[in-house]
């Protein structure tokens, strides 16, 4: 899970809950903390023990109070790990407060402690980025002969869902997903207006879109706008983060996992490395920072100054995630009274993700911040089918959306509107599936000392070339070390 990712969730988290702080839906009896066990051999045969990293009190709220009125006399307890994900986020986002010695941070085995403790759960939430590795691990059950037996319809899911569902588990479908998340193009549409200039529309290149961004680009005014940035929700922007997602249609991986080496001197790479490059030389993408850069103190006292510019009105487009039109559009509720004012007057909406005119109609990639598993070793199988069958049926999804993933994942579900073209979405292709590398413990020094090398180049301090060598000089210790604290935690 990349920091842009973490910082959406946890902000999307922060909304949600805040409604629920105090006011638990159900007795905190029915709480089990993780690794202590709470079940007798008579209460196991109709118990179901859901393991999240989400606070109890949300996913109590919007899924399993429901699941209770339609089963009263399952038993449902829940083991709550989620302050083990915010001390690990909290680690992760600032490093100075993992001392010397301690425990490298690591999301992949947080779930594996949570699916192997005691008592072992019968679901467990995951993110879709874990999933790839716990299948590896064997621990987690296949779910294809379940939805044979139970004539599960796998085709009610949109196509590109349900591959990268079984891409994940190298063929078989190891979890489920309500809904999912992949990026579009949002365009402020006041700029646009007031600059007399048509907005952009579905299927535009990126040739297209730095016309457009170049036009928008007025750097003179009291408030300088800028014609395009990438998604920035991670705070402050790793341009290295834009530049693998520029790169997701090319279906490339700059991390050749069998023989351990970052392999980036490619044609292909530095056409990649000078295409982005170019970009921030043309001046219509705000300037970055270096990661090490992140002021958290700062952000806490001025939370507006973490938010991308996109969403201060200073940038004309931006990419993003589905769920940051969600996030945006929950801010703009409570905008006032002092709080979130520049997102007061922001009208935005969306088009399809630009496309590279090599690769036409592939858009962005897919991914699912909240999967549902059955853990290997499971006691209530029985029970966790009924669950999964009732939170992926018509009915449920007629009325409940997903916490995070706000793009329906089922044909047969209705496409939310809230006055924006969410079928951008939809339109394009997904970009293939590729296995992500965030279980290295160093995975986001590697991130940052690409970012570091990559602004060197935008700053015209290096070339390409040089950049390229020296992220692939600093990045390999760093990967050859990730692997080595692997093996070693094996």
């Amino acid at each position: 899970m990349n920091l842009k990712k973490i910082t959406l969730l946890m902000l999307a988290t922060l909304l949600l809950i805040t409604p629920l702080v105090g006011c638990n839906s159900k007795d905190d009896s029915a709480s089990t903390p993780a690794n202590e066990t709470s079940t007798s051999g008579d209460q196991a045969s109709n118990t179901l023990i859901v393991a999240t990293a989400f606070p109890e009190a949300l996913v109590r709220d919007q899924i399993l109070n429901k699941f209770i009125v339609k089963y009263p006399e399952i038993d449902v307890q829940v083991v709550d790990f989620s302050a083990k994900l915010m001390k690990i986020q909290q680690e992760i986002l600032n490093p100075s407060t993992n001392d010397d010695g301690k425990e490298t941070p690591s999301y992949v085995k947080m779930y594996e402690e949570a699916i192997t403790g005691n008592p072992t759960p019968d679901i467990i939430l995951l993110n879709g980025d874990i999933i790839s590795q716990l299948v590896s691990k064997d621990l987690l059950m296949p779910l294809d002969p379940l939805m044979e037996k139970n004539k599960f319809d796998q085709n009610r899911y949109y196509p590109n869902v349900l591959q990268q569902l079984k891409d994940m588990g190298n063929g078989s479908i190891y979890g489920v997903v309500t809904g999912f998340n992949t990026q579009a193009l949002f365009y402020n549409k006041g700029l646009f207006e007031k600059a007399g200039i048509e907005p952009p529309h579905d299927d535009m290149t990126w040739e297209q879109i730095q016309e457009l961004a170049i036009q928008l680009t007025n750097l003179e005014g009291e408030k300088p706008i800028y014609g395009f940035d990438f998604s920035r929700a991670d705070g402050i922007g790793n341009p290295f983060s834009f530049l693998l997602d520029y790169a997701r249609p090319y279906d490339i991986s700059f991390i050749d996992p069998v023989d351990h080496k970052i392999v980036m001197d490619t044609e292909t790479w530095k056409q990649i490395w000078q295409d982005v490059v170019d970009m921030f030389h043309e001046g219509y993408i705000p300037p970055t920072k270096d990661m090490k850069d992140l002021d958290l103190a700062a952000a806490q006292q001025d939370p507006m100054s973490m938010f991308p510019g996109f969403y201060k009105g200073e940038v004309a487009m931006a990419t993003g995630y589905a769920m940051e039109a969600q996030i945006l559009n929950m801010l703009k509720e409570q905008a006032g009274n002092g709080a979130f004012e520049e997102l007061k007057d922001l009208e935005f909406d969306v088009v399809t993700y630009p496309t590279h005119t090599s690769i036409p109609n592939v858009g962005s990639g897919v991914f699912s911040t909240n999967m549902y598993a059955i853990p290997q070793g499971a006691s209530n199988v029985d029970n966790a089918w009924k669950f999964l069958e009732f939170i992926t049926s018509p009915e449920y999804l007629q009325h409940n959306k997903d916490l995070f993933d706000p793009l329906p994942a089922f044909q047969d579900q209705q496409l939310q509107t809230d006055n924006i073209n969410y079928d951008a979405f939809y339109r394009l292709d997904s970009a293939p599936y590729q296995k992500t590398f965030d279980e290295l413990p160093t995975i986001f020094e590697i991130y940052e000392a690409g970012g570091e090398e990559l602004n060197k180049a935008i700053r015209h301090e290096i070339t390409v070339d040089e950049a390229i060598a020296n992220f692939q000089k600093r990045a390999q210790p760093l990967l050859e070390e990730g692997f080595a604290q692997l093996e070693k935690a094996e």
